[in-house]
């Protein structure tokens, strides 16, 4: 979304609402008599999760931070009722339960990681991804200002020591 940061805001938490209301319905689906955890694993990860996770590539973090913990939230109660977990033990990121379900699948895990702590992450790889299209197609970085573009020298968008630092502390 492009616009003010109330929209920006507005936009991503509506996004969020709809992935909120897709974990309802695996949520119903993993508890009902014909449920599978496979299928609602693979819903859970193929098809809600991709959404919010495109979304921390294009909204700053502080415009999304506010919904992608409600999210999280969210995520690890459903997460918790598929697989049959303690949510409160998912929630706690230092607890094994959550360090388990953190690992890759080809290691045993569930290939989790809670929306907040991507945040960062995801806006810095879409910032170096919208840098490399720019350079292919232009020859040169743009980066939004408040008179439409300008070369990224001049812009002051990303704030780079304040984002290292955050990424650092999410490591």
């Amino acid at each position: 979304p492009v616009g003010t940061d109330e929209y920006v805001a507005n936009t991503a938490r509506r996004r969020i609402q709809r992935a909120l209301a897709d974990l309802d319905h695996i949520r119903a689906f993993a508890s009902s008599p014909d449920g599978s955890v496979q299928a609602a694993n693979l819903l859970l990860k193929q098809c809600v999760l991709q959404r919010p996770t495109y979304l921390s590539r294009t909204v700053h973090p502080d415009r999304m931070r506010a919904a992608a913990e409600e999210f999280h939230a969210t995520h690890a109660s459903t997460l918790a009722t598929i697989n049959k977990l303690p949510a409160d033990e998912l929630r706690n990121p230092f607890h094994e339960t959550a360090r388990v379900a953190a690992l890759p699948l080809s290691r045993g895990g569930l290939g989790w990681l809670p929306l907040p702590r991507i945040l960062v992450p995801g806006y810095l790889g879409g910032a170096v991804s919208a840098a490399r299209v720019s350079v292919r197609f232009r020859g040169g970085l743009l980066a939004p200002c408040p008179s439409g573009f300008a070369d990224i020298e001049n812009a002051d968008v990303l704030d780079l020591p304040r984002f290292k630092a955050e990424f650092i502390q999410t490591l």
